[in-house]
Parts: structure tokens; sequence; C-alpha cells
């Protein structure tokens, strides 16, 4: 199925709308992209070893940047988005 690009932006603001975010969805995506960068998988369980791993070293690898709780919200906001099917 092809979706338009302003079907998505309507998707995407409504998943908005219905989220509850503790950060705007840009940043959830900014920090999902260093944990992935790091190994992250989203098919895995969130604090099993391997992303436990690819999260400690992204966060040694972006110091600063974000929190465990940031994490938490990114991660949730993705999976909420279902973007785990793109990957």
């Amino acid at each position: 199925m092809k979706v338009s690009e302003q079907q998505l932006r309507g998707l995407i603001q409504e998943i908005v709308e219905g989220h509850d975010l503790h950060m705007p969805p840009d940043r959830a995506e900014d920090i999902f992209a260093m944990i992935s960068e790091m190994g992250f998988r989203l098919n895995e369980p969130t604090w099993g070893e391997g992303n436990s791993i690819a999260i400690d070293d992204a966060m040694q690898g972006y110091p600063g940047e974000f929190t465990y709780e940031d994490v938490e919200s990114a991660i949730k906001f993705i999976r909420d988005a279902g973007w785990e099917s793109f990957q």
C-alpha cells in the first residue's frame, strides 16, 4: 500500500497527539538514530544484553546527549509509531 506524504504527516500527527511524549518527535528520532548506530534492534527486548550494550555505547559515544529516561521515551514513540516495520 502506498501512503502519500500528506497521509503520512496525518498519521504522525495522530500518533503525536495521542502519545504522552516527554520530548519532540524529532528528538525521539535523533536518540533512536544514536542507539541504532551502536547496534540497537527494535525486534529485541529493550534492556536485553545486546540492546543494553548498544544504549551504553551510545551514551558513551554521545556523552550528555540523553538519559535512560530519554531512551525509553524515544523507543516507546518509535514502537507506537510502528516504525519497527521499516527496519
